[in-house]
């Protein structure tokens, strides 16, 4: 009862508008100026009072809804004033959560699990930093599975027990176990949360029983956590998408025209990075081949359209249902996925039998395994040719070149002047690439560097439209570490992040997870780049793309030389002027214009087709 006494103590003290809490000094300018979210002292007074007059299915709804409102709110650090609402929100949460006698209703289990991450990155974002204190309290009640499944999560120090959770609630601890992994955005840079998605990956049930579309596609998440572990995820993941899209599937007819080809994405939009690594394929591909694009999209006004006879959508229409009625009766050859991973219906799509033959390549740059993709595309020239077998459950198929083509950036170089107040290094990495070992390596760096009095700063373009308030903890989590060798920069238009590149010495390379298009960028503006060449095409696609136009001097055999050439570069600055004009001076044409590479992929789809067809004819 003292945690619970001490929260009263917090709720009656932002009553009367004090602050009991430390907080750093924010400098005015990284503060927002516009409100992002509110919490007042009346709704936590609304929130008690429906408490006390067991209205409790109301006050679930209010804690559901203003989750949701704070989740969407566009802030990327806190305010004095809004740390103090964002306090006042989770002891208010806290206090009604420990009362034993409030029940949350079993209708509104699943919603609030489905809030998991979010809500670990509210709390982590207040002063209170974990739930750790209200779990232990929650554990000994009756009913209690909806609330400790909601706050239990990668932000928690205390282990759960996954065999009692499964054994006591399958259906439940499945949803829990697809929504924890969502905290991946922010809890990978962090030591404690890394280490508790690892756990997570380790624990994967050889079952599934339930998940949900609201939860970011766990087949997506699991390869940013461990490269190692994904593939078994994957495979369960697969497996509850087939058992669940089983009846969806007797639904499909299929006639196949040998000239028909479906492409099924929600990413063909001019600057993404799949319409520039996969734009030339599908032109080539085009003129040989009548393409349908399924898009997931709702009509976006942004998709590029003139590539294809005709459009077709699919759209989720609740949190396991997908509307497929477009494709049911279909007359595709090929189904061919620019990019499995990347959205939930891209997963499920996978796991059905939409065309005789269904392709992918290296849009999210992971094998599916298990899935019912039969053909992977894969470029000859990035590969590590002995490890096929290992890295892809799909058929391989060889072509030419990188795997990707390259669609010149649409950016003209400014030239803007480096900057010379202290070191920056370009980093430009989304969020999910960095995890916690990363940032070591980051610190060993900065440090080693500082020894010989060079304040070097990593500029880490590492936000998107979207994942504004993951950015508060993530930052946090990163600061923790590298204190004032970090620079976080929030989603950025590519033409402000491509000129905030400029501002740099050079760029450096993510690890496991490589870059494809940053690596491009960085040459567009003439800066070298140091990349990591492992044993997957998406930790050697930068080295691939190095080796194309004659830079492999910066490519890393391990992490140990990757830290030697990274500091070469930095202490010594008559080898950094000399890789500056090498990549100035460098033709980097043979990146946008491989009439090989596209041909060897249409070439590829033809024979897929002709191999089938004779098949079938035999």
């Amino acid at each position: 009862m003292s945690q619970l006494l001490k929260i009263l103590l917090v709720i009656i003290a932002f009553q009367g508008n004090c602050n009991l809490f430390s907080n750093e000094t924010i400098p005015e300018s990284a503060q927002q100026t516009t409100p992002c979210f509110d919490f007042s002292r009346e709704e936590s007074s609304l929130w008690v009072k429906l408490y006390l007059n067991h209205e409790y299915d109301l006050l679930t709804e209010k804690v559901i809804t203003k989750i949701f409102e704070i989740e969407k709110s566009c802030v990327w650090r806190l305010s004095t004033e809004q740390l103090q609402k964002l306090d006042l929100f989770v002891s208010t949460l806290f206090f009604v959560f420990l009362m034993d006698d409030y029940t949350v209703d079993e209708k509104y289990w699943k919603q609030l699990i489905t809030l998991n991450a979010t809500t670990a990155n509210i709390i982590s974002a207040s002063s209170f930093k974990t739930a750790d204190s209200v779990i232990p309290s929650i554990l000994g009640y009756k009913n209690n599975l909806g609330k400790l499944l909601f706050l239990w999560s990668s932000r928690s120090s205390l282990t759960p027990d996954y065999k009692a959770l499964f054994s006591t609630n399958s259906f439940l601890a499945s949803y829990w176990y697809t929504a924890y992994l969502n905290g991946y955005v922010s809890s990978c840079a962090d030591e404690l949360g890394f280490g508790n998605l690892k756990k997570h990956l380790v624990n994967c049930p050889d079952h599934l029983d339930s998940f949900s579309f609201a939860h970011r596609s766990t087949a997506f998440v699991s390869t940013y956590i461990d490269i190692d572990l994904d593939k078994y995820v994957k495979q369960r993941v697969n497996n509850l998408m087939q058992y669940y899209l089983s009846s969806a599937e007797g639904r499909i007819h299929n006639v196949p025209n040998k000239r028909k080809i479906a492409v099924l994405t929600a990413n063909w939009i001019p600057g993404h990075s799949v319409y520039r690594n996969q734009y030339p394929y599908l032109k080539e591909l085009s003129k040989s081949f009548d393409l349908t694009l399924i898009s997931f999209s709702a009509n976006n006004k942004n998709e590029d359209l003139s590539l294809f006879k005709d459009v077709k959508r699919i759209s989720i229409v609740s949190e396991d249902s997908i509307n497929i009625s477009s494709i049911l009766n279909n007359d595709y050859m090929i189904a061919y996925y620019p990019d499995v991973g990347m959205s939930w219906e891209s997963v499920a799509l996978s796991n059905l039998r939409i065309a005789p033959l269904q392709v992918t390549t290296y849009g999210h740059s992971v094998s599916t395994y298990g899935s019912k993709v039969d053909y992977w595309i894969a470029g000859k020239d990035v590969e590590a040719l002995d490890s096929l077998n290992k890295n892809y459950s799909e058929k391989v198929v060889l072509i030419p070149g990188l795997g990707i083509t390259n669609t010149m950036p649409s950016y003209d170089i400014q030239n803007a002047a480096v900057r010379k107040d202290k070191f920056y290094i370009n980093c430009s990495w989304h969020m999910q690439k960095v995890n916690h070992e990363t940032v070591l390596l980051l610190k060993k760096i900065a440090d080693y560097c500082n020894s010989f009095g060079v304040h070097v700063v990593f500029r880490l373009f590492s936000a998107s439209k979207g994942d504004e308030f993951h950015g508060i903890c993530f930052t946090e989590s990163i600061t923790k570490c590298l204190g004032d060798q970090i620079e976080v920069i929030p989603g950025l238009p590519y033409s402000d992040y491509m000129k905030m590149m400029e501002e740099a010495e050079f760029s450096i390379d993510s690890y496991p997870f490589g870059g494809c298009n940053t690596v491009v960028d960085s040459l567009h503006i003439r800066k070298p780049i140091i990349t990591i060449e492992g044993n997957k095409w998406y930790n050697r696609i930068g080295a691939g793309i190095l080796k194309k136009v004659g830079l492999s001097e910066w490519i890393a055999k391990d992490q140990n030389e990757y830290f030697c050439k990274i500091c070469e570069f930095i202490l010594h600055p008559e080898i950094l002027k000399e890789a500056v004009a090498k990549v100035r001076s460098t033709n980097l044409t043979p990146l946008y214009n491989d009439p090989q590479a596209t041909e060897g992929f249409v070439d590829a789809i033809k024979e897929i087709i002709d191999t089938y067809t004779t098949h079938i004819s035999k």
